[in-house]
């Protein structure tokens, strides 16, 4: 399984949402929610966080959901 922290624009446009994406070997991912509705620094403080703990990669910020 590889990993990938996304961050994305809340439908706001004014916040942010960060995902946890899990691929698995054929390359289909499954992402999961993990900050919803947060402030540019708190959505950056997140995905380093999931880079940390799951050996993440971090895709390009603000990547349109």
């Amino acid at each position: 399984m590889t990993y990938e922290a996304r961050i994305t624009r809340h439908w706001s446009g004014e916040t942010f949402n960060v995902d946890l994406v899990s691929f698995d070997r054929r390359g289909e991912g499954i992402a999961h929610g993990k900050a919803f509705n947060v402030s540019e620094k708190e959505a950056w403080k997140e995905a380093e966080r999931m880079c940390d703990l799951y050996s993440a990669k971090h895709r390009e910020k603000y990547q349109e959901a």
